[in-house]
């Protein structure tokens, strides 16, 4: 997915004038030009205040940039039809440079995005990502249809890969968990980490140990 980027001027702090600390405005009359006052200026004419950072940004500093609201929509909207998910989808960048979103900041209130961070990847490099893990048949799960109930545990995976084989997400098959034992056989009440398919070149960065932990389990309802 491409994705444009503009660079955003970021003031010096240390040169910020004295400010009224209930009004926030400036003490010298003028009209405050500080980080949020950018930010806010920003969204209102339809960008997205981000910064980058990550494998090649020179000097190792973060690089801050804007990008437009309507084109990241229009991905997100593409995104919720095919199913692929923010945390693990790839960004072609305008200037060249592929990235991945590190970190987001919602609003309170409406939910729009207010921030991105990028991370910047080399594609012939391994990165860390924390993939989402998806339940999958809850609807028809055997314990809940007996009157029990369903939880999640674990609701993501750290693993290592390249960049283009970051899985969208991994999925657990709920359908067959009960907690009522049947005949001679024990209930099956749980998925673990173990249950997992990982594709070939996906390295889970967790212990056998860990891997053992329970993903997802049905219980009984008190």
């Amino acid at each position: 997915m491409k994705l444009t980027i503009e660079p955003r001027n970021v003031p010096d702090k240390t040169r910020q004038k004295e400010r009224d600390p209930l009004t926030n405005q400036r003490l010298d009359g003028k009209v405050n030009t500080g980080p949020k006052a950018i930010k806010s200026g920003l969204r209102a004419k339809g960008m997205i205040p981000a910064c980058i950072y990550g494998q090649g940004v020179k000097g190792g500093k973060s690089e801050y940039v804007s990008i437009p609201a309507a084109e990241l929509e229009a991905h997100l909207r593409e995104m919720k039809k095919s199913g692929a998910l923010l945390a693990t989808s790839m960004f072609e960048l305008s200037d060249g440079r592929s990235a991945i979103i590190k970190d987001i900041q919602y609003h309170k209130t409406n939910y729009k995005i207010l921030h991105l961070d990028f991370y910047v990847v080399d594609k012939k490099k391994e990165i860390t990502v924390n993939v989402p893990i998806q339940i999958e048949g809850a609807e028809d799960c055997v314990g809940v249809k007996l009157g029990g109930f369903l939880r999640q545990v674990i609701r993501t995976l750290k693993v290592k890969c390249l960049p283009t084989e970051i899985p969208a997400k991994f999925s657990l098959n709920v359908r067959e968990l009960n907690h009522i034992a049947e005949g001679d056989k024990k209930p099956n009440k749980s998925k673990r980490l173990s249950d997992i398919a990982l594709p070939k070149g996906v390295k889970p960065l967790v212990t056998e140990k860990q891997m053992h932990q329970v993903a997802a389990t049905v219980g009984k309802r008190t």
